[in-house]
């Protein structure tokens, strides 16, 4: 948790991680991926932009399937 104080406001950010204590079955075939993107007049510029670069960066990080038609 970090705290941050500015002439406007203060703020608290906070990052949590919670870990499942359960197993998932195999899931065989394709695997679905949803991204969730605020669209809204608040995203203009700066901040949409930077959006689309994370998006980026988590699309190349998906796994691929070419090592399924090599095997």
């Amino acid at each position: 948790m970090e705290w941050h104080s500015s002439l406007n406001h203060e703020t608290i950010a906070m990052a949590l991680t919670f870990v499942p204590r359960f197993t998932l079955p195999d899931i065989k075939g394709e695997m679905e991926y949803v991204f969730v993107v605020d669209r809204s007049g608040s995203m203009r510029g700066e901040r949409i932009r930077l959006v689309r670069e994370a998006l980026v960066v988590l699309l190349r990080g998906l796994p691929t399937h070419l090592e399924l038609l090599l095997t």
